[in-house]
């Protein structure tokens, strides 16, 4: 049995009115998953190839609001578990609290989705956009000016 947690594949894409498609390419994985809101209700728990859904301003996920840009910026956060559908944390235009908004619900963490399809636990001061250095490194896509520090 394959315990290396990379059992299955879900692509996701964002659309202009705020919603997000989800598909399940592949899951070879026994274990379940679930995908809930933020008051911890189930949104889905079917994963099975081929599975498609939409999610909208219940999902307990949200996505990078720069999204569209991040090409192949690898150690990008993409998705992060989060208040809101889009995590507009981005940029100096950037509307959202970052500490009003952000759900770690792990024992103070939160499930990170990178560009390249891999999973981390960080906490919100690992990932807190508001940091430059960390808006930058994790957060920015490279094609983005960096903002400017103190």
């Amino acid at each position: 049995m394959d315990f290396d947690w990379s059992d299955m594949i879900v692509m996701v894409d964002p659309y202009p009115d705020g919603t997000i498609h989800f598909q399940s390419i592949f899951k070879s994985a026994s274990f379940t998953f679930q995908l809930l809101d933020p008051g911890g209700t189930v949104i889905n728990s079917s994963f099975l190839p081929g599975h498609e859904w939409w999610a909208d301003d219940s999902c307990s996920y949200g996505m990078n609001n720069r999204a569209p840009r991040l090409n192949m910026d690898n150690r990008k956060i993409l998705i992060v578990e989060y208040f809101k559908l889009e995590a507009d944390v981005v940029g100096v235009d950037a509307t959202d609290d970052w500490l009003e908004n952000v759900r770690p619900r792990h024992v103070g963490l939160s499930n990170v989705l990178y560009v390249d399809g891999h999973v981390e636990a960080h906490t919100p001061d690992e990932m807190d956009p508001r940091i430059l250095t960390i808006h930058d490194s994790l957060w920015r896509p490279e094609t983005d000016p960096k903002l400017a520090g103190p």
